[in-house]
């Protein structure tokens, strides 16, 4: 313990020190705490003590050693440092991204898409949450009481809906797959419908695949390479047929830009995206993806705060394209506005392919404290903005969302709604980029750790104390929190961890005292280029030894153990024969 700083609120000129004071604690191992001292002893602590901790602080430090490692192999590292001191020694797993703290969570599994709708044009805040589901609709609503269960008259609740938003005149529309549907938001009551049935002119098999809106207009793409453009008139909120356009193949997914001039098409079989003018439907553009998976999802967005003017002369715009991969392309656009929209050609500035995670990747735009966001769900949901011009990744800290809308109620100022663990979960995004630090706690002291890809495993090497045979008197509890030889003896330790969660143990083996691991990293052999080993050094350094004479090097490899476990076998430079990870004899002088 470096120092303590009491905190006396209190404004009383009396010199005695409070009994029920809070104070900040500073250590020089790797946590530092603000505790509060309590005149009673506190039963709900663990040790019944007067020190209650109210918040701690994560302090790294002291590193002994740590590693970069990329488990998904999708260029995204992650560092894992041995830290702390003695018996408070841990492994820390950093990585960097977006943190979302839970808010609220209500039990609903199989959801399939997530919309917040305000109750009208002049509204701040979100009133309504659509949840979809694989043959149903419900809509959530804000009351006094909370996030409640409500029903729509006007609502198609008997069907999967595809997408909802609100459009202009204080209505919204529900895009089902084979009606679009426009809803006055004051009486819940169905205004206008448009069906892609035979009236329509379409054949009974034709579905609404993929959908996009804006304030007046709705885009849908149609089986069998239809695509509708819709508008929401002013009078009684009608739907009315702009356009309707073939195309020679399928439509995966569609997007408008903000501008509103143009949308973005992709195409199953061709794999590109069309770049499609929404005033002749003649194509403008093509890009190609210069690969052979269906594109999942695409948006067009600038990133900014404002929609850009459509009579500016040209603009930049970011086209995303999620793919069935996994993997996300990123394409720069040279957008032509104003009236030239549709003589002038869109050039394509640059394009990049950038891996997010290994399931379909779901786009979807949101804002969030007034700065504009794209998230891309998947099995490692990834959340993209602009800062100074450039574009950023940052991970998400909660696994495979999928499905995600923004949320900013009265009650969940800015926050998101998410289907995450089977669950809805009402969350709030901190800052980006921020480090987020995971602790193992090991109550030994780490020393030296390594990562072997293809084993999907670390070896740590800890030290750990023996006690001396004391008696299990008072003595020996204090004693044995001594991390010192001269109360008890050290002894380093193996453990084999599994990669995805470090407190699973699949194989742990004591060294011979004295011997100190000194490093461990892994290698292949030209010989046996299939199989990664663990190499180990280690020196014998006996009490009082100035210094050490001996030492070994360890060739050690993971083999499978009965119940999915591992074992380390081990064989020393010295030739003498294969056994386990430290138990070996042999020993070679010390260079």
């Amino acid at each position: 313990l470096n120092g303590v700083a009491v905190v006396d609120e209190d404004d009383d000129d009396d010199d005695d020190i409070a009994m029920n004071a809070v104070a900040a604690a500073n250590t020089n191992t790797n946590t530092n705490a603000v505790v509060s001292a309590n005149a009673d002893a506190d039963a709900t602590n663990d040790d019944g003590g007067y020190v209650e901790v109210l918040e701690e602080y994560t302090n790294l430090g002291p590193i002994v050693d740590m590693i970069a490692v990329d488990l998904e192999r999708q260029g995204q590292c992650q560092l894992v440092t041995c830290s702390g001191i003695g018996l408070d020694g841990s492994l820390r797993v950093i990585k960097k991204g977006v943190g979302i703290e839970e808010v609220a969570e209500i039990e609903m599994g199989g959801i399939q898409g997530l919309w917040g709708l305000k109750q009208d044009s002049s509204s701040t805040f979100d009133k309504y949450l659509i949840t979809a589901f694989i043959s149903e609709t419900r809509v959530l609503a804000m009351t006094d009481e909370g996030l409640e269960e409500m029903e729509m008259n006007g609502l198609n609740a008997v069907r999967r809906t595809l997408h909802a938003s609100n459009v202009c005149h204080d209505r919204f529309v529900q895009i089902c797959e084979s009606e679009v549907n426009v809803l006055d938001l004051a009486q819940f009551e169905r205004q206008s419908q448009w069906k892609c049935d035979e009236q329509g002119g379409f054949e009974p098999h034709i579905k609404i695949n993929s959908c996009a809106t804006n304030d007046t207009h709705i885009l849908c793409a149609l089986s069998g390479g239809n695509l509708v453009l819709l508008r929401v008139t002013e009078h009684a909120g009608q739907l009315e047929c702009v356009h309707r356009h073939s195309l020679e193949h399928e439509i995966a997914c569609v997007a408008l830009s903000e501008c509103g001039e143009f949308a973005a098409v992709g195409l199953w079989k061709e794999y590109s995206i069309q770049i499609v003018s929404l005033r002749t439907f003649q194509t403008v553009s093509t890009v190609p993806l210069n690969t052979d998976v269906v594109p999942r999802s695409v948006c067009m967005t600038t990133f900014t705060t404002t929609t850009a003017s459509s009579s500016s002369s040209s603009q930049l715009c970011f086209l995303f394209v999620g793919m069935g991969d996994g993997s996300l392309i990123e394409a720069t656009l040279q957008l032509p506005g104003g009236a030239a929209a549709e003589q002038q050609h869109i050039e394509v500035l640059k394009q990049k392919k950038i891996p997010l995670g290994t399931q379909p990747v779901r786009l979807i735009p949101f804002r969030c404290n007034g700065i504009s966001y794209l998230f891309g769900g998947c099995d490692r949901p990834t959340v993209i903005y602009m800062l100074n011009q450039r574009l950023f990744y940052a991970n998400v800290n909660l696994p495979e969302i999928h499905y995600m809308a923004e949320f900013n109620a009265a009650d969940f100022s800015d926050c998101l709604a998410m289907s995450c663990r089977g669950n809805l979960m009402i969350g709030q995004m901190d800052n980006v980029q921020k480090l987020h630090i995971t602790k193992i706690a090991l109550q030994e002291q780490p020393r030296r750790i390594a990562y072997n890809a293809s084993c999907a495993c670390y070896l740590l090497a800890s030290q750990t104390t023996i006690n001396r045979g004391r008696s299990s008197g008072g003595s020996s509890g204090r004693n044995s929190n001594y991390f010192h030889p001269a109360y008890n003896q050290t002894i380093y330790k193996l453990t084999l961890r599994d990669e995805q969660n470090l407190d699973d143990v699949l194989y742990s083996k004591q060294l011979e005292p004295y011997w100190n691991i000194t490093k461990i990293i892994t290698h292949r052999f030209k010989c046996d280029p299939h199989v990664t080993y663990f190499i180990i050094t280690s020196c014998l350094v006996r009490p009082h030894e100035k210094s050490s004479n001996k030492g070994k090097v360890q060739v050690a490899m993971v083999v499978n153990g009965g119940g999915g476990g591992g074992r380390a076998h081990a064989g020393n430079d010295g030739g003498g024969g294969g056994g386990d990870a430290g138990t070996s004899d042999d020993e070679c002088p010390a260079k």
